[in-house]
């Protein structure tokens, strides 16, 4: 009786954080909206982006990463060189 069956494992490729489009997207994104939280009060977004528009950005953003995680390939690593 022959041994258990053959495992196959299959390495997905590997690629550092920074190198991530989801990742800057989501910072760039993200940044005006903590410039305009960090103001607090001074309210450094509104007058660019009017608050009706706000759902209009998270919309965006979000439509972003769905479309980023659709065509990414690779999974992220923390280090560098394979796991």
């Amino acid at each position: 009786m022959p041994d258990a069956p053959p495992t196959v494992h299959v390495e997905l490729p590997v690629k550092p954080w920074y190198a991530s489009k989801t990742i800057w997207f989501n910072l760039l994104a993200a940044l005006p909206m903590l410039f305009d939280a960090a103001a607090a009060n001074l309210g450094l977004l509104q007058p660019i982006v009017p608050a009706k528009y706000y759902p209009l950005v998270v919309a965006v953003v979000t439509i972003g990463n769905l479309w980023l995680r659709a065509v990414t390939n690779y999974q992220l690593t923390l280090r560098k060189g394979p796991p």
